[in-house]
């Protein structure tokens, strides 16, 4: 079962996941708007969202909303999610609104929540499809081109690495701001392209 926790319903329409969209899925899609639905329906078992076989897709900020708000603090219950599906190698999505960057490490992935709304539908089919997980997730990352968008951002994400790491580089471009009277700044703009473009401007 795939766990999407969520108390956001109104930007979920938005996104559109109606709910009529939702019933389209109820069979392995299962959504959670409060943390009294959680307690009301039981979820918090072993054989419910703790289950191994679980798929769970998280909100930050769930347990920061009044309404949801635990006993616990939320940075523990979100921690003690983390390291429970760590330990057992269960896949765990966390979203958020905050969150413009994506990442894959194993089974654990971070993404911006319209990405995840604009490809859920994708990685419920490859589930239901009995891809292997790691498929799905990429998929749920990436889309179906998964491939093509994994190299794009790779690519991207080695410009960057170059450049934070290049003090040489760092030199060059501050001798050309000095010759040239320009103001490129490789901590701000980190885009191969845009570099490229604003050196030859």
């Amino acid at each position: 079962m795939i766990y999407l926790i969520d108390d956001k319903k109104s930007r979920q329409e938005q996104l559109g996941w109606s709910q009529s969209k939702f019933d389209n899925f109820n069979p392995i899609l299962k959504t959670v708007y409060s943390y009294k639905q959680i307690e009301k329906e039981e979820l918090n078992t072993n054989d419910k969202i703790y289950a191994t076989n679980s798929i769970i897709l998280f909100h930050e900020s769930f347990f920061d909303h009044v309404d949801n708000s635990h006993k616990k603090e939320s940075d523990k219950i979100r921690n003690g999610l983390n390291d429970w599906a760590d330990k057992n190698n269960v896949p765990l999505i966390l979203f958020s609104g905050s969150n413009n960057a994506r990442s894959i490490i194993g089974k654990k992935v971070s993404m911006p929540v319209k990405l995840l709304y604009q490809n859920l539908e994708l990685f419920v089919n490859s589930i239901l499809n009995d891809d292997d997980i790691e498929k799905s997730l990429k998929v749920l990352l990436y889309g179906e081109k998964f491939n093509v968008e994994e190299i794009l951002q790779l690519k991207k994400e080695i410009w960057e690495t170059k450049f934070k790491l290049s003090p040489i580089l760092n030199n060059k471009i501050n001798k050309f701001n000095t010759l040239t009277s320009r103001s490129i700044d490789l901590k701000i703009t980190q885009d191969p392209l845009l570099i490229k473009s604003l050196i030859n401007e």
